[in-house]
């Protein structure tokens, strides 16, 4: 099941990084989590599919900044102290599979869902459009493109078994963008 929640804070999404994203288990200090780089939007931006995902790129794209070149995004979205910084999609795998994953310790399943997740997101990623406010223009253009990154997790806050992974699309808006990757269509 796919869920999913906007962030409007800079400051904030900063944070979940460091305490959220990055942790697997919330209470330990040696559980981290590596998040991947999945989309073609992030391909586009010169983050290759797979590869782990940096914190300076991370919080670069939530700053509306591009990574690689530090470019400044579109002055409509810097502008704007109400727009979105990101928006966490989580893909969580049932209770039975996840006690099963986690007690078992089987990576076999964890990677199932895994493979599932991404399954999940390359369809949502073909509904990705963009809102076209130019020259009196008021349309809606599907890119089929993302920029996200992937994290998965095996536990909740509270330490039960939890297996969900989290794809956090980037809200970012740049010049060399053709179609700025804005908001999910459905």
């Amino acid at each position: 099941m796919f869920s999913g929640r906007p962030q409007k804070n800079q400051s904030n999404a900063r944070l979940y990084f460091d305490e959220h994203l990055c942790i697997n288990d919330y209470y330990s200090e040696d559980q981290t989590a590596f998040g991947m780089w999945i989309g073609k939007g992030s391909e586009r931006l010169g983050m290759k599919e797979g590869c782990i995902v940096k914190r300076d790129d991370f919080v670069a794209l939530c700053d509306n900044t591009h990574p690689g070149s530090s470019e400044a995004g579109t002055l409509t979205q810097r502008r704007n102290p109400e727009r979105r910084v990101m928006f966490d999609f989580t893909c969580n795998a049932p209770k039975s599979v996840s006690i099963m994953a986690v007690t078992l310790n089987d990576q076999r399943i964890v990677e199932a869902h895994q493979a599932a997740a991404r399954i999940g997101f390359k369809e949502l990623e073909q509904f990705a459009a963009t809102r076209i406010r130019k020259d009196g223009a008021n349309d809606d253009r599907i890119t089929g493109e993302l920029t996200s990154a992937e994290f998965t997790h095996t536990v909740s806050r509270a330490l039960d078994p939890h297996l969900h992974t989290h794809f956090t699309l980037q809200y970012c808006s740049f010049k060399h963008f053709y179609y700025p990757i804005v908001y999910l269509r459905h």
